[in-house]
């Protein structure tokens, strides 16, 4: 994994410790990546068509050429 660095605002740090505290996420980590994931699935579908050939690696497209979005297993 790559380490990367954001500021946030206080009020979403304290919004995301919440999370954490009501173990809706096993750590600030978790929580992120979750959020990064569901934004990338939601843009997914614009990328592919702007960029056909467009992938995220290392998932890219199964054996059906079908996408895989980076939130699916």
């Amino acid at each position: 994994m790559n380490l990367i660095t954001v500021h946030l605002p206080e009020q979403q740090v304290y919004a995301l410790d919440e999370l954490v505290k009501a173990r809706i996420f096993p750590s600030r980590s978790e929580a992120i990546r979750a959020a990064i994931r569901d934004l990338v699935d939601r843009y997914a579908p614009y990328l592919i068509n702007k960029y056909s050939k467009f992938s995220f690696p290392p998932l890219g497209f199964n054996n059906d050429r079908k996408f895989l979005m980076l939130g699916q297993r």
